[in-house]
């Protein structure tokens, strides 16, 4: 296994690491776990990784997840899915095979048949699945925890009643009904942006995108969860010491920058939020020829809203095999394209609001979440060294941008 390369030998996670792929070498000696696997399509590979940071102590190993996903239209099952679990909590190596999941104790009841295909699976959180009803409705249900079910259908119901009595550019789903460990939702017509984006189009999409979101913006919805700044602080801060943790040449670097955002903080007042999606990104927008939906509001609030324009931004790279493959080429130097198409998701943005956005306050939140698309780089299992050094690199850049701006501006 190459899993987790990026952890050298010397480093204190290592020990760790090397237990679990020992133990998971061991296992697939012993069992026919990963044979069942055998004349399956390469899987998609959901990987994380987890640690705790103690202060006077310093980061402290938690555990480490390797989820294979196939996707097997031609099996009966149509999915098959092998999560593996490490811990220091047991010291051992876990397994379990779809549809069992100890968090999500209910997705046997609501998994299987001819008409029920599973769209995304993440393995202790949630499961995401198209599925037809018995009076032929096509609908989307999600498995999650079950204190959860009622508050995300509770947030889209708010959302969806708002859209419906406004002209927004774009239609969202209706919940349908709740049961044991799922909700279902109409299911919304389309294919998400992820899947139809190319160089070709990227830049008039991303205008679009810009567009839809500033009327996502707009949404007439005052109550719910309220965006809590001093936590996305502390996320950024422990993304600081998550990625030096890694990297220790990086270190002096990123406690400057983290130094210079804590000085020169925006302003934020809760009276001025806005309603925002809260993982608002292109996977999370369907498109249809002159159609758009936008979907998966489990996470909605309100917030500032250049938090939620910086990271679209930041993680486009991350979410969008176009800029994530050109990102991580060394041969390729595709940081104008990629310019440009965060240019043109901002002008559709700026042109439906009428008025210019602030540059200074959108770059503070830009440098934040690039530093925290790098620390998702190591959490994922996604490290490499052209991506690390070119973000680094726009991190230089955005914070040299932010020096010039003119303070009464912020």
């Amino acid at each position: 296994m190459d899993s987790f390369s990026f952890i050298a030998p010397q480093h204190p996670f290592h020990g760790d690491v090397a237990r679990f792929k020992t133990q998971f070498e061991s296992m697939t000696q012993r069992s026919s776990l990963m044979q069942e696997t055998d004349g399956l399509s390469e899987p998609k590979v959901r990987t994380a990784i987890r640690g705790r940071y103690l202060p006077g102590t310093g980061w402290e190993f938690r555990c480490l997840s390797l989820s294979f996903q196939f996707w097997t239209p031609l099996r009966p099952e149509r999915f098959h899915a092998v999560t593996l679990y490490y811990s220091t909590k047991t010291g051992s190596l876990r397994y379990y095979v779809f549809p069992q999941d100890p968090h999500l104790p209910l997705i046997p009841s609501h998994a299987g048949g001819n008409e029920w295909d599973v769209l995304r699976y993440i393995p202790r959180r949630r499961l995401t699945f198209r599925a037809v009803r018995s009076n032929g409705v096509e609908v989307i249900g999600k498995c999650v925890r079950t204190p959860e079910i009622t508050e995300f259908c509770d947030r889209l119901s708010k959302v969806y009643l708002a859209v419906s009595r406004s002209a927004s550019s774009f239609s969202v789903p209706a919940a349908i009904n709740r049961d044991a460990g799922a909700f279902y939702q109409q299911s919304m017509p389309g294919r998400e942006l992820t899947a139809i984006m190319d160089e070709n189009n990227s830049s008039a999409l991303l205008h679009s995108v810009g567009t839809i979101h500033r009327d996502l913006h707009e949404l007439p919805i005052g109550d719910g969860a309220i965006w809590d700044f001093e936590e996305f602080l502390r996320d950024v801060r422990l993304a600081i010491g998550w990625i030096s943790f890694f990297r220790r040449e990086q270190e002096t670097f990123l406690e400057e920058i983290g130094d210079l955002l804590w000085r020169q903080m925006p302003s934020v007042d809760p009276r001025q939020y806005v309603f925002c999606h809260g993982d608002f990104s292109c996977s999370q927008v369907l498109k249809e020829g002159d159609r758009w939906s936008i979907v998966d509001f489990d996470r909605c609030l309100r917030a500032d809203p250049y938090w939620e324009l910086a990271k679209l931004i930041a993680f486009l790279k991350y979410d969008l095999s176009l800029f994530g493959e050109m990102f991580a080429d060394r041969a390729q130097d595709q940081s104008d394209s990629l310019e440009r198409a965060c240019q043109a998701y901002l002008d559709g943005y700026q042109q439906r609001a009428k008025k210019a956005l602030n540059a200074k306050r959108l770059l503070w939140y830009r440098i934040c979440f690039e530093i925290c698309y790098i620390a998702r780089l190591f959490n994922r299992d996604r490290f490499n060294a052209t991506s690390f050094d070119r973000a680094v690199d726009g991190i230089r850049k955005l914070t040299a941008s932010f020096r010039k701006e003119s303070e009464d501006r912020f």
